[in-house]
């Protein structure tokens, strides 16, 4: 599957880092959550990456949906 987790967690301390500097509370609550996104999807591909491995070869081909994921105008993931 492709993706870098440690890349969406650096995108999440990006997020944190911005909200920070922010002077509007919507801004920073919107990046808040967004970090959040960034950190679940970490989780949730390292756990679904865990499985496959295990499982083996027979289910590389599986792609979690969970990880169909698509940025709304407000800037949070939401499933795709």
């Amino acid at each position: 599957m492709p993706g870098d987790p440690q890349q969406w967690r650096e995108q999440a301390r990006e997020c944190i880092r911005s909200a920070r500097h922010s002077r509007s509370s919507l801004d920073r609550e919107n990046l808040a959550v967004l970090a959040t996104k960034w950190l679940q999807l970490a989780a949730i591909y390292e756990s679904d990456n865990a499985l496959l491995e295990r499982w083996g070869d027979r289910f590389s081909n599986v792609i979690s949906p969970r990880l169909s994921l698509n940025c709304d105008l407000k800037g949070s993931l939401t499933p795709g």
